[in-house]
């Protein structure tokens, strides 16, 4: 028996049997896409994938799942005054404030003007308006939690943020007059964003 046969199967049948998933896109993709004609043709030629194209076909399907997934409602009160204290401060002041909670920048993104969340300086979702957020592959669950809690009462985490870290989530300053640290957030900044 040839050793290149397991259970009748040819290595190229195992190889698609255990890459099921790849071989899905590139078949669905290969007639419009450059990557995936490519893959198809290597794949034709040598009956499998390197491990590297295996990599980044996987994360390219992951991409797109994400990509097409419903987005995720992070509307609430919190969420209508955190975007219309950006909007407020971009107008007055003509520059791009950002926030800190809990680890996570947001950020008026003046591209599109969706709010941005940074994660370890790396995007993990745009929202826009009406709060409607649009994961990356970055985020993980427990910062999609802190997003939605922000949504609710941005104030709130505003004010634990500060009391925690004894940083304004603001402005970014250490909080030093009696009434700040209390507050866990600076007159200025209360007042600037409306709160």
């Amino acid at each position: 028996m040839d050793s290149n046969y397991v259970m009748g199967m040819t290595p190229q049948e195992m190889f698609e049997l255990e890459n099921d998933d790849v071989i899905e896109w590139i078949e669905k993709n290969r007639e419009n896409d450059y990557y995936a004609r490519d893959l198809y043709n290597w794949f034709k030629k040598n009956g499998d994938l390197t491990e590297g194209q295996i990599i980044a076909t996987r994360r390219i399907i992951k991409r797109e799942e994400i990509e097409n997934a419903e987005p995720i409602d992070i509307s609430g009160p919190g969420y209508t005054k955190l975007f219309a204290g950006f909007v407020r401060i971009v107008l007055v002041a003509a520059k791009t404030p950002r926030i800190t909670i809990k680890n996570i920048i947001i950020t008026l993104s003046i591209n599109d003007g969706m709010l941005k969340f940074i994660y370890c300086g790396y995007v993990i979702g745009k929202s826009d308006a009406h709060g409607k957020l649009r994961i990356t592959e970055h985020a993980k669950d427990p910062q999609i939690e802190i997003i939605k809690r922000i949504g609710q009462d941005v104030l709130a985490q505003a004010v634990e943020h500060g009391k925690r870290t004894g940083v304004c989530s603001c402005c970014g300053r250490r909080l030093t007059h009696k009434q700040s640290v209390e507050l866990g957030i600076g007159p200025v900044c209360r007042e600037k964003w409306g709160w």
